[in-house]
């Protein structure tokens, strides 16, 4: 398995972790 592969699926995976998290703070989370 490529190692470049997996750091980029880390990176996309830890932004979106961070944008979820922002949106849902931001938004006092809607989904409770």
């Amino acid at each position: 398995m490529s190692t470049a592969f997996q750091a980029r699926q880390r990176l996309l995976v830890t932004a979106f972790a961070l944008v979820a998290a922002g949106s849902m703070h931001l938004a006092h989370s809607p989904f409770a």
